[in-house]
C-alpha cells in the first residue's frame, strides 16, 4: 500500500463520521469519499440521497451500481453502523477477496443487545419498555460482518462488550469533534455567560434525538417540578434538524442535560463541552471504566435527577468550571485533527 490512501466512507452518516473523516483525510493528502443514503443533519456526504424514496427494486439497483462504481477504487473502506454497499452484506466477499483493508465502525443500535446492556446497566429494561429487538437478526448480521471484516470499530467499552465476541480485532475510538471549526467556539456566539453579579435565569437545555432512549419524559417531569419552586431557571427541549441551527440553540444554555438512561456519552455532549457548558448525563460504573479519569460529566439518573440538577442550579461557580474543563476534555480526548485522526490512521496502518 502506497503512503497516499484511497479511502471510502459510507455508507450511513452516524454523528456526521463519514464526511468528518473523508474531509480530514483529504486535507493531508489522502483521497477519501463519502457516501450517505439515509437522511440526516449533518455536511452534506459527497453522494448524498435519502435511498427510502426509492421502492425495493429500485433500491437493490442503487446499490449494486454503487458497489460497481467504487469497489475497484478505493484501497480502504470504512463502512458504519453494519451497513455495506448490497443487502446482506453480498459484497464483502468481493472486497475481501481483493484484500481491501474493510473496517466497520459499529456505533449502538446496530450491535446493542437489551439481554448485555442489563448485566451492567439498571436501567436497560426503561430504554428498551416500548421497543422489541431482535437480538437473533443483530447478531446475524454482525457475525457476517465479522466474518470477511477482522476489525470493528467502536467509540467505548459498551459497544465494544457487543462485538468482542465475534472479530479478531476490535479498536475503541473515541468519537471526533473538529475544534478547528468556528462552530465549536462560544466566543463566537451571542452567549452571555455566568457571572456573579448574573441578573438573568439560567437556562437548561435538553436535546433529545431518540426521546425513549434518552429518557425525555423523565427529564421534562423533573424539570416541571423545579420550575414550579423556582424563578431563577427556565427550561427548553430542542431538537432542530439543521446542525448549525441546533448548535446555535445549544450555545444559548447555560447547562446541558444529555440522558439519564445510555450510561454512556455521545456527540451532544461532546459539543457540549466544546461549546463549555456543563453536561448532566447518566455514565454507568462498567463504561466509566473505559474513561479518562477527568470527565467532568456530572452523572445522574432516574432516581436522582432532580438532585444532581438542583446542586447544579445552586452552584454557578461549579457551572463555570466545568464548562472550562469540558473543553480541556474535548481537547484532551476528542480532538479530529490533534487526537483522533492520528489514532485512525494507526489503525488503518495496522491492520
Amino acid at each position: 500500500m502506497s503512503n497516499i490512501w484511497n479511502i471510502l466512507y459510507g455508507l450511513i452518516s452516524i454523528c456526521g463520521l463519514n464526511t468528518t473523516f473523508a474531509k480530514a483525510m483529504n486535507e493531508i493528502g489522502h483521497s477519501a469519499k463519502s457516501i450517505s443514503f439515509l437522511n440526516h443533519r449533518f455536511e452534506k456526504a459527497d453522494i448524498d440521497f435519502d435511498i427510502n424514496m426509492f421502492t425495493k427494486p429500485e433500491k437493490i439497483k442503487i446499490r449494486q451500481n454503487l458497489f460497481e462504481e467504487h469497489k475497484d477504487t478505493y484501497e480502504v473502506f470504512h463502512f458504519f453502523f453494519a451497513h455495506t454497499f448490497l443487502y446482506d452484506q453480498e459484497d464483502l466477499p468481493y472486497l475481501s477477496s481483493k484484500e481491501k483493508k474493510i473496517f466497520m465502525h459499529h456505533n449502538g443500535t446496530d450491535v446493542r443487545l437489551p439481554s448485555v446492556l442489563e448485566k451492567f446497566n439498571p436501567y436497560a429494561k426503561l430504554m428498551y419498555k416500548d421497543f422489541f429487538v431482535n437480538e437473533d437478526e443483530v447478531t446475524k448480521y454482525v457475525k457476517n460482518c465479522a466474518k470477511w471484516i477482522p476489525t470493528a470499530i467502536v467509540q467505548d467499552l459498551e459497544l465494544a462488550e457487543y462485538v468482542k465476541p465475534f472479530y479478531d480485532n476490535v479498536e475503541i475510538l473515541p468519537l471526533p469533534i473538529d475544534l478547528s471549526l468556528g462552530k465549536y467556539c462560544i466566543e463566537n456566539y451571542d452567549y452571555k455567560p455566568i457571572t456573579k453579579s448574573l441578573n438573568r435565569k439560567l437556562k437548561i437545555i435538553h436535546a433529545p434525538t431518540n426521546r425513549k432512549f434518552k429518557g425525555t419524559d423523565y427529564i421534562i417531569d423533573v424539570m416541571k417540578k423545579l420550575l414550579s419552586k423556582r424563578n431563577d431557571i427556565e427550561f427548553t427541549v430542542i431538537d432542530n434538524p439543521n446542525h448549525n441551527d441546533f448548535l446555535k440553540e445549544l450555545a444559548q444554555g447555560d447547562i446541558i442535560i444529555d440522558h439519564i438512561l445510555y450510561g454512556t456519552y455521545g456527540m451532544l455532549s461532546i459539543e457540549a463541552m466544546a461549546l463549555k457548558k456543563p453536561v448532566i448525563t447518566y455514565i454507568n460504573d462498567f463504561v466509566k471504566q473505559g474513561y479518562p479519569n477527568d470527565l467532568p460529566i456530572v452523572s445522574a439518573t432516574v432516581d436522582n435527577l432532580e438532585e444532581v440538577i438542583e446542586n447544579l442550579i445552586n452552584d454557578k461557580e461549579k457551572i463555570v468550571y466545568l464548562g472550562e474543563q469540558g473543553r480541556k476534555y474535548v481537547e484532551k480526548y476528542h480532538d479530529l485533527k490533534n487526537v483522533i485522526l492520528p489514532r485512525l490512521i494507526d489503525i488503518y496502518k495496522k491492520y
